[in-house]
C-alpha cells in the first residue's frame, strides 16, 4: 500500500491516483494520527522544514510510532522560501541538524552537499554497519533516485517478501 498525504489539494493530478491507494488530504499533523495503519516506510522528503521545530518533532514521534522505518530528508542548509505558486505551506519554517534528529531517537545521518538525510529504526545503525550499506554522499542525481537507491538497500534486504 502506498499512501499520500497533501495539505494543498490543488498539487493533486492524475499521477497521484494512479500511484497512490490513498490520499489524504490536510495537515499532515492532524492527519496521521487519524490513520489506523502500520507502515513499512514512512517517507518526509523535503517535508519537516516546512513545520515550526515543535510541530516537526510531534510529526516525527507520530510517524515513529506508525512506521517500521522513517527516512526523513531536509536542505543541509538554511533555504528562505515563501509561498510557491499561491501555497503559503511551502514556507520554510525550520532548519533540521543531525543533533535535532538524534534526540528523537537512534537514528542514522547521512550528509550531503544538499541535504540531511536521517533514517530511523530498530537497530538501524547497527544495519548499516552490518551491511555494509553504501550511501550516495554527492547526490549529482534526482534526490529520489538517492532515496529509492536507499530503500532497496536498506528496507528490502531485512523484510523479504514472502513467497509461498
Amino acid at each position: 500500500v502506498i499512501d499520500g498525504i497533501e495539505i494543498f489539494e490543488k498539487y493533486l493530478t492524475k499521477l497521484h491516483e494512479y500511484v497512490y491507494n490513498n490520499i489524504y488530504i490536510g495537515n499532515a499533523l492532524d492527519v496521521l494520527p487519524t490513520i489506523d495503519k502500520k507502515y513499512d516506510l514512512i517517507l518526509m522528503i523535503d517535508v519537516i522544514e516546512h513545520f515550526s521545530h515543535e510541530d516537526g518533532i510531534r510529526l516525527i514521534r507520530s510517524a515513529l510510532e506508525r512506521s517500521n522505518y522513517l527516512i526523513i530528508s531536509t536542505p543541509r542548509d538554511w533555504i528562505p522560501q515563501g509561498a510557491v505558486f499561491g501555497n503559503e505551506h511551502e514556507t520554510h519554517l525550520s532548519m533540521w541538524k543531525a543533533e535535532d534528529f538524534k534526540k528523537l531517537g537512534e537514528a542514522h545521518i547521512v550528509h550531503d552537499k544538499y541535504s540531511v538525510i536521517c533514517v530511523y529504526g530498530k537497530n538501524i545503525n547497527k544495519k548499516f554497519r552490518d551491511r555494509r550499506i553504501a550511501v550516495v554522499h554527492d547526490w549529482s542525481m534526482l534526490k529520489m533516485t538517492a532515496i529509492g537507491s536507499l530503500f532497496t538497500k536498506l528496507i528490502l534486504p531485512i523484510s523479504p517478501p514472502n513467497h509461498q
